[in-house]
């Protein structure tokens, strides 16, 4: 149930990003992000939505590794906090404004995972 509730709340942090705002400006000839959140209440109703749905997905999935790809904006945006933050730039447009490639390659590596466990009857045998 641990791993759930871990999974939940990444699914729920990167729900909410993703409904922010990240909005570029220039800093003396610099540019700079501007990070704007929706309320805290939109995380707590992420985070019980991602519960359920975990919930009822654990049961036909085996391993929720797959799952783990989507701390990736988190690291992306966690960047700005760093020294790195010049180099964030890239990291951030690939994880966070290409988010729905990511969420699409979790759902093909998820389908990887179930098709071993897929009997399908074949018409030779």
């Amino acid at each position: 149930m641990l791993w759930v509730l871990l999974f939940a709340t990444i699914i729920a942090l990167n729900g909410w990003l993703r409904s922010g705002c990240l909005v570029p400006y220039l800093v003396e000839r610099e540019p700079d992000y501007l990070l704007l959140l929706p309320s805290p209440l939109w995380l707590a109703v992420w985070l019980v939505a991602s519960a359920a749905t975990l919930a009822v997905v654990r049961r036909f999935i085996q391993h929720l590794t797959p799952i783990l790809l989507l701390t990736l904006p988190l690291v992306a945006v966690g960047l700005l906090a760093t020294p790195l933050r010049d180099a964030a730039g890239p990291w951030i447009y690939l994880f966070v404004d290409m988010f729905w490639w990511l969420v699409a390659a979790v759902v093909v590596l998820i389908a990887l995972e179930w098709r071993p466990s897929l009997s399908i009857p074949s018409r030779w045998g």
